[in-house]
């Protein structure tokens, strides 16, 4: 017979101080929402850098302000969710641009969370002549970042389907963040949660890919949004998301391709940012009917 002592752990926080531990808590939704402010930020800055430099140095500076950050205890949210979004806007242009058949580019978008574009990593140049023969760098700046977004996203090839890609990257990280930021109510254990969430979003990510010898891509993302509204929620938009992806990294020129797959991006950020306020969205209403 064996008995069980309880272990009394004397565990102090000013989070549990201050009562502000619970999942209702305004300090961790803006502490949440903070870090997503960070990657909007770092999602838009990415994509003119990218255009305007190079893709790798902005992939390769991302990386290095990774291990500073991580190196560094005074690291803030903001800034972490601002590298993290560098990489995230070249890295999959870098992927895509290096594979010439559609099913391969789909593949490596369905396993792109593992981030496998990083083995290009040494083996693309970038070059700066442009940096040799222009000497008035401030103007040449603003001509460019002119020419990027204006210039060229005033097009209706380019805008129409820009527009549309944001709003299906808004819709789906509203739902997917706001699963994430409030995963502690649902029942059950929270890391059994997480697990099988993780586990059902890769092999749900990997279905485009299984299906696409039958069927496109438009019926895959719009069956998973039929999934979505069943409730199945995070996992069964995987699929849309990674149609969205490479729809993203495909339908545009070369010339501005990295800054729309950032405005697509800033446009996910925007449904992440709102997405931690989901659980005082409850409590808001009920102030409003009051």
């Amino acid at each position: 017979m064996y008995v069980f002592k309880a272990i009394e752990i004397d565990f102090t926080s000013l989070l549990f101080e201050w009562d502000e531990a619970c999942q209702n808590s305004v300090i961790t939704a803006v502490m949440s929402t903070s870090l997503m402010v960070g990657a909007l930020i770092g999602s838009f800055l990415a994509g003119w850098l990218a255009d305007a430099y190079g893709r790798l140095p902005v992939l390769k500076g991302g990386q290095k302000l990774l291990q500073v950050s991580g190196l560094s205890e005074d690291a803030v949210s903001a800034a972490i969710g601002s590298h993290c979004d560098t990489f995230k806007v070249t890295n999959l242009v870098l992927l895509v641009e290096c594979l010439d058949r559609p099913r391969s580019r789909l593949l490596a978008v369905s396993l792109n969370g593992w981030s496998i574009s990083v083995v290009t990593f040494f083996s693309i140049y970038a070059r700066f002549f442009w940096l040799i023969k222009i000497k008035d760098l401030m103007r040449y700046f603003f001509h460019l970042l002119y020419f990027l977004t204006l210039a060229s996203l005033r097009h209706s090839s380019v805008c129409i389907p820009l527009l549309a890609l944001c709003y299906c990257f808004i819709s789906s990280s509203l739902v997917s963040f706001g699963f994430y930021f409030n995963a502690d109510a649902l029942p059950g254990n929270r890391y059994v949660n997480m697990i099988l969430m993780g586990a059902s979003k890769f092999v749900m990510g990997l279905l485009p890919f299984a299906v696409s010898s039958w069927v496109g891509r438009r019926p895959i993302m719009l069956f998973s949004l039929v999934i979505a509204i069943l409730l199945v929620v995070s996992a069964a938009l995987d699929p849309a998301w990674k149609i969205n992806h490479l729809y993203s990294a495909e339908l545009f020129p070369t010339v501005v391709r990295n800054m729309a797959r950032a405005i697509c991006n800033v446009g996910s950020r925007f449904g992440s940012v709102a997405a931690p306020m989901v659980s005082l969205l409850f409590e808001s209403i009920l102030l409003l009917c009051v």
